[in-house]
């Protein structure tokens, strides 16, 4: 989880990669050890941790959904290859959301999941705008 003192520090794109990288180590974990259980210290079950790990790498994503929309120049040949291979890493980013569903059944989904998936949607519709046919 995000430390709000440390919000300033680090680059939008560095904070999606941070976040992504607590999320996944929170799937691990709870692949290793079974999605109910917790740590002996901590009071939190696994599933937890996944959902908050969830809300904070769909939040950062917004973030950087604002910042890489705000930033996109008119449509230019010469970018449209760094926006093809962006469309496709929000696609790998979706199947992984989907595989956590499939494993943990959609009733473990919440509405920042679905805002989640929303959000991706509207980043690839406004990428692909920018990609030259």
């Amino acid at each position: 989880m995000s430390d709000p003192k440390y919000s300033h520090i680090g680059e939008k794109d560095d904070k999606v990669i941070e976040e992504c990288s607590e999320l996944i180590k929170a799937i691990c974990k709870a692949k290793r050890f079974g999605i109910d259980d917790h740590h002996p210290v901590k009071l939190k079950t696994n599933r937890e941790l996944i959902l908050e790990e969830m809300a904070d790498v769909e939040q950062r994503i917004a973030d950087y959904r604002k910042t890489i929309c705000d930033q996109l120049p008119p449509t230019k040949p010469d970018g449209s290859e760094a926006v093809r291979e962006l469309v496709d890493a929000l696609d790998k980013g979706l199947a992984i959301a989907g595989q956590f569903e499939d494993i943990y059944g959609s009733e473990n989904s919440n509405s920042m999941t679905k805002q989640f998936y929303d959000d991706v949607e509207i980043m690839k519709k406004v990428l692909s705008k920018h990609i030259s046919k």
